[in-house]
């Protein structure tokens, strides 16, 4: 898992509205600016690394057609999905046949066996491999036997129809007897197995939050390879489903919260490879489109952890954070309305700004009162670190009571969490969007996290 670290200055007992100070700008944003490399930021149940959103880079040879995601820029959540569809819909569909023969160039190891994510052990020695062509199914009674035709997506989720049965990003070449004893059970994650096959692929009862009934769950070295599986088809046919079939985890092509939580585990926990990265060209190369969730991870978490937050300003001087992981966290882009070079955060002294860092607090001055929309990914934990005085700090992308803020050594004086509104107030819970001041017995790291009741 991926993290980034955030330093929240200290300040003294003095914290005054920032009419007057010295700037010493270009020491103050480099520091500022290392700082933001250090933000540590979890999403639920998952740590990411997200404070600016970046693209995925890869080596030359992995080479995306030049424009082939432009439509999707800037954008996030149902904006973000449908210009996804829009980009990859209408594949070239290929007949049920010609898998066997596409399977040589998208699941080829590098001895020249077939690649099977269910007998397959990375950096170890598989119970056994394919020959391509040789070894295929057929019948079968046990697990070596033969390779077939695995949909990950179950085909009678789609009634078995095309272009979904053919379609490359999700049927990949497997073990027979192990696709079998798979049958068409969602993944998940086996507490008790009823069987194991030779890799550790397991069929058994969910022991995942909420999930119940058998399930399906792949060794951990291919868990990610399946999560963006799954994204992709949640995407790829979007607003294409009619007909298809609802359980626990899917409603159609919709990914259930249950489904969207597990894979978001698995995307994290087992990133993009170059197995993946290999397969993706191949694919292309046969049906004219692409999985964006390989060649932009970060595009998970802008489809299915987007969200919305409104922010209310009053007139004057306001304290302001930032609630959300965005892609362009300048002041004057976050909040149009507020007047140009007020925006300061502090370190012993006001320091000027030009864009937000998540878990700092800032003043921010606005001609008159109003309200404006930040979109962006959730942020649902954050590591501060604080110094002794006062510090500026803000809090994640939900309202967290302030007993529920995490100090394990206690930094945080009794009483002094103060926010701002025309007057200073003691407050009782952290809101996005909001600045706070906070008073530090000493240096050392806090966390503002959701609950795990409410996880």
């Amino acid at each position: 898992m991926k993290r980034k670290n955030i330093s929240i200055t200290g300040a003294e007992e003095n914290f005054f509205c920032p009419f007057f100070y010295i700037i010493n700008s270009f020491l103050k944003l480099l520091g500022n600016f290392i700082d933001n490399q250090l933000v540590m930021i979890k999403h639920v149940s998952i740590v990411l690394a997200l404070v600016t959103i970046t693209s995925f880079v890869y080596p030359d040879e992995f080479d995306i057609p030049d424009g082939y995601y432009d439509p999707s820029e800037g954008l996030f959540g149902i904006e973000l999905k449908t210009a996804l569809y829009e980009i990859i819909n209408d594949h070239d569909s290929q007949s049920n046949s010609s898998l066997w023969t596409h399977f040589q160039s998208t699941d080829v190891k590098t001895n020249s066996k077939v690649w099977d994510m269910y007998s397959d052990i990375p950096n170890g020695t598989p119970p056994y491999e394919f020959t391509f062509v040789t070894d295929q199914c057929g019948n079968y009674s046990q697990e070596g036997d033969c390779y077939n035709r695995e949909h990950s997506w179950p085909s009678s989720w789609f009634d078995d129809n095309y272009p979904m049965k053919t379609d490359l990003f999700h049927v990949y070449p497997t073990d027979g007897y192990v696709n079998n004893r798979r049958a068409n059970y969602p993944f998940g994650e086996v507490g008790t197995s009823t069987w194991v096959s030779e890799n550790g692929s397991k069929v058994g009862s969910c022991s995942y939050p909420d999930c119940d009934g058998t399930v399906f769950e792949p060794i951990d070295d291919y868990k990610g390879d399946f999560a963006r599986t799954y994204f992709y088809m949640s995407t790829r046919y979007f607003g294409e489903d009619s007909g298809w079939d609802e359980n626990q985890m899917v409603d159609g092509a919709e990914l259930k919260p249950l489904a969207v939580n597990l894979l978001m585990v698995w995307h994290e926990s087992d990133p993009v490879s170059e197995k993946e990265l290999n397969r993706n060209e191949a694919v292309f190369e046969i049906q004219g489109n692409r999985n964006p969730y390989i060649d932009h991870p970060e595009y998970v978490d802008r489809v299915w952890r987007a969200a919305t937050i409104n922010v209310v300003s009053l007139v004057n001087w306001n304290m302001v954070g930032l609630p959300l992981a965005v892609d362009d966290p300048s002041y004057q882009t976050i909040f149009p309305s507020s007047v140009g070079g007020t925006l300061y955060s502090y370190n012993s002294a006001y320091i000027p700004e030009t864009e937000l860092i998540q878990g700092n607090g800032y003043w921010l001055r606005f001609q008159e009162a109003g309200s404006v929309q930040i979109t962006g990914v959730e942020t649902d934990q954050l590591h501060i670190l604080l110094t002794e005085g006062w510090n500026m700090i803000s809090g994640i992308s939900s309202a967290i009571n302030v007993s529920n803020i995490i100090d394990p050594e206690d930094l945080i004086l009794p009483n002094s969490i103060y926010g701002f509104e025309t007057n200073y107030y003691s407050v009782n819970s952290i809101e996005p969007g909001k600045g706070y001041w906070v008073r530090s017995d000493g240096t050392g790291e806090i966390i503002i996290t959701v609950p795990a009741s409410r996880e």
